[in-house]
């Protein structure tokens, strides 16, 4: 079952979903994720982030905990070393030290994985 989120509409054709804050008729962010409410939460965090006056969908939530909220959903990637996710952090202004920061994740360092 999927929610409507406000900003987050499905493209069938490509099977994904777009996140976008408009103000007034001016797009300001667009993101495309998997997952209906991963897009709602990185539309959120690029309002937060950027102080744009929006709707948002989760208003009570604070930018830290959207943050946190969102890692969750990366545990895999970051389990692999995957950093394509670095990509989505600075698209909403974000730098992945910032967002990590924010997460309270604390990734393994280059130097202490094995080979």
């Amino acid at each position: 079952m999927f929610f409507d989120f406000v900003g987050v509409n499905y493209e069938e054709d490509v099977d994904i979903w777009i996140a976008e804050v408009k103000l007034g008729s001016e797009v300001v962010y667009q993101g495309n994720y998997g997952d209906p409410e991963i897009a709602a939460v990185g539309r959120e965090v690029a309002i937060l982030k950027n102080g744009w006056a929006a709707q948002r969908n989760f208003p009570e939530e604070t930018l830290d905990a959207l943050c946190k909220r969102f890692a969750a959903s990366l545990e895999d990637s970051f389990a692999v070393g995957d950093v394509t996710w670095h990509e989505w952090v600075s698209n909403i202004g974000l730098t992945p030290e910032e967002f990590l920061l924010r997460a309270d994740v604390h990734l393994p360092s280059e130097s202490g994985r094995r080979s």
